[in-house]
């Protein structure tokens, strides 16, 4: 075969079309790459730097993706100790509902409307030894008739109100004054004196109360003819209704936070609030207040009785005895039906309360561990276990769609109580 032999000006334009492919073919990786540099032939210093570089942010991302992992787990770990404090709390909420039922430390009594004299009293419990008496009866005083505008002629003319042991600064009339005007006047005097007399306008006549049942009286002022002019008729004597039992009971304060009252289908119920024993005088053998005393009755912790002749009505409730008798029986057999046991877990949002109950759960927790044991007459229970439950978050852009596990465990200490309604032959036994 026999050479080819090209002249000097073909050679120069194959080395030149040669240099045009590989220039084009660099330039083609360019723009398919974005990246200036591909290789260390094209520029040593600068390829190896933007290695180093590229692998630091590497690093950092992988750091970075790894901080948003933790986070993730800690909001999870969080969403599920949340659900258990919803369960615990929704167990709270369930006691508390118990506390309020009708055969939970309580006793109802009929008021007799016949009885005008005496008080029911309430000793024990957290009122102490010292009784606290409230009246069965309200002392009302109203003038002989309706009140009309005060003339000229009366301007100026005073009168005080006592309950015979606070009376009121002088209380002053003025031309023109109407019944709602004066009984406000009396109402902001006796207020003032603090004696417990309030007044009303009852179709134009003026009717002053003294809640307490102590005699009302309606003196002169210092510039006389005002109680002459308004002519206040006798005192006279008004059983109270439950509604007023209740409202002067509640708003007590020697007896607010101790006792609880309510309107008990017109009966005064009466709520133990300390687990110490309450006692009531004032009612009879049948539970109707009658005013009289006889010797107090021994009751149990919560307990709520009445004496003046008999026991009145209600819930009996066992004492501390039958209770650290009810945590040493409860103690040894608790765990037994705990261990190995689920609570369902509730999701954000839900309801609180009893209610949660109805909430669908997004979790299980497992309790694998108990251990119960008695101090004094209290309870002791510690229960752990693994649970799951399902985390839906997004925050900083990432989003998490997936089942936690995480590790828990709880203490309670509580009382063993039992309450039993003998009308109803209900038997109630709680924690608390």
């Amino acid at each position: 075969m026999s050479d080819v032999n090209l002249s000097k000006a073909v050679r120069s334009n194959l080395l030149s079309l040669q240099s045009t492919a590989a220039n084009m073919a660099k330039t083609q990786e360019r723009l398919a790459t974005g990246l200036k540099v591909n290789s260390a032939l094209d520029n040593p210093t600068n390829f190896f730097t933007a290695a180093s570089l590229n692998s630091r942010a590497g690093d950092m991302g992988n750091l970075l993706d790894s901080m948003s992992n933790g986070i993730k787990t800690i909001e999870a770990a969080d969403n599920g100790l949340t659900s258990i404090t919803k369960t615990v709390e929704t167990m709270q909420s369930t006691l508390r509902q118990a506390r309020q039922d009708k055969s939970f430390h309580t006793a109802s009594y009929a008021i007799d409307t016949a009885v005008t004299t005496g008080n029911i009293s309430f000793s024990g419990g957290a009122i102490g030894t010292t009784p606290i008496d409230v009246s069965l009866a309200k002392t009302t005083k109203t003038t002989a008739a309706a009140i009309t505008p005060v003339l000229l002629a009366d301007n100026g003319k005073q009168f005080t109100i006592s309950d015979g042991t606070t009376p009121t600064a002088d209380i002053t009339l003025a031309t023109g004054d109407t019944a709602d005007d004066i009984v406000t006047k009396i109402n902001a005097a006796t207020a003032l004196a603090g004696n417990g007399i309030t007044a009303k306008n009852d179709n134009g006549s003026i009717v002053l109360t003294s809640s307490a049942g102590a005699a009302i009286t309606v003196a002169e002022g210092t510039t006389t003819g005002g109680a002459a002019l308004l002519g206040f008729a006798a005192d006279v004597a008004v059983a109270k209704s439950a509604d007023e039992f209740v409202a002067e009971i509640n708003n007590s304060a020697l007896l607010s936070g101790k006792i609880r009252a309510s309107n008990d289908n017109t009966k005064l119920r009466i709520e133990n609030l300390s687990t110490a024993e309450l006692t009531v005088d004032g009612v009879s053998a049948l539970g109707t207040t009658d005013g009289g005393a006889s010797d107090p009755g021994t009751t149990g912790g919560g307990e709520t009785t009445g004496t003046g002749g008999g026991s009145g009505t209600g819930t009996e409730t066992a004492g501390d005895d039958t209770s650290a008798l009810l945590v040493d029986m409860v103690a040894p057999h608790l765990c037994e039906q705990l261990r190995s046991s689920f609570v369902g877990l509730p999701g954000e949002g839900g309801h609180e309360g009893p209610a949660s109950g109805l909430d669908p759960t997004v979790g299980r927790w497992w309790i694998r561990e108990c251990t119960a044991s008695v101090t004094g007459d209290m309870l002791s229970l510690h229960i752990s276990g693994t649970g799951w439950t399902w985390v839906d978050r997004e925050s900083m852009g990432f989003q998490v769609q997936q089942y936690l596990r995480f590790d828990s465990a709880a203490a309670f200490n509580a009382r063993m109580e039992v309450g039993y309604d003998r009308a109803a032959r209900i038997v109630t036994v709680w924690m608390r």
